[in-house]
């Protein structure tokens, strides 16, 4: 396994486990709780990603692109890719991470769903 798919699926694994526990929180501040590690703990394996991939790409992430992930991914992760590749493998890249993002959505709504069922 590539060292830079490591964050990305620990960021799956936070997706559904924060999908499993939102049926069973009391209230809205536990949800912002919760919604707020989630959002750090993604910060930081985003980070973390950016980094690993250049890395095993061979190339330096472009100057401000790994803390621009981190801190604001739909803007950093399009500034990476498309100051990193040229246009036709950026453009591939986005789609792909389109497709992640909305499958960790989908995790987490059946991990919900699941989870509101077996209690």
């Amino acid at each position: 396994m590539k060292r830079a798919t490591l964050p990305l699926i620990a960021i799956a694994a936070f997706f559904a486990a924060m999908g499993a526990a939102l049926p069973h929180l009391r209230d809205a501040s536990d949800e912002r709780g919760l919604s707020f590690i989630l959002s750090v703990a993604c910060s930081v394996l985003l980070f973390v990603w950016c980094k690993a991939h250049a890395a095993a790409r061979g190339i330096d992430p472009p100057s401000p692109s790994a803390l621009l992930v981190g801190l604001m991914a739909p803007v950093g992760v399009p500034y990476y890719f498309f100051r990193s590749m040229a246009w036709p493998a950026a453009s591939w890249a986005m789609a792909k991470s389109i497709c992640y993002f909305v499958g960790i959505l989908a995790l987490a709504t059946g991990t919900a769903y699941v989870s509101a069922l077996v209690t």
